[in-house]
């Protein structure tokens, strides 16, 4: 759960000329869960971006080199589990993983610090 407050119009105190806000923005997030057309788009998505920036690359590419440094590859994305999940999706897609989501996301997703 989520609540930003983000100040939108300011206006100059006639008394003391400082800017003081006179509107804001309120954000509420609850979370949510990541479907599975989001989920298939992910992977799609991380298909699309291995073809496109290693086409039939020979020795096999960004598969090769995964599959080599395993271990050393992480991802970095905000606390929130949706968008960890789709971090996990675009992965799958990326490196052509087999197999479910959660454990795509223990191995190679990471929070973000700070």
């Amino acid at each position: 759960r989520k609540l930003q407050i983000k100040p939108k119009k300011f206006m100059e105190d006639p008394e003391t000329g400082e800017q003081k806000c006179a509107e804001v923005q309120l954000i509420l997030k609850w979370g949510g869960n990541l479907t599975k057309l989001g989920e298939n788009q992910a992977i799609r998505l991380g298909q699309q971006f291995r073809q496109e920036m290693y086409p039939d690359a020979p020795g096999g590419g960004i598969l090769r080199l995964h599959s080599t440094f395993r271990h050393d590859l992480k991802i970095k994305t905000s606390d929130e589990g949706r968008v960890m999940k789709t971090a996990a999706a675009f992965a799958k897609g990326l490196l052509e993983l087999e197999g479910e989501i959660p454990p795509i996301l223990v191995s190679l997703v990471h929070k973000e610090k700070g």
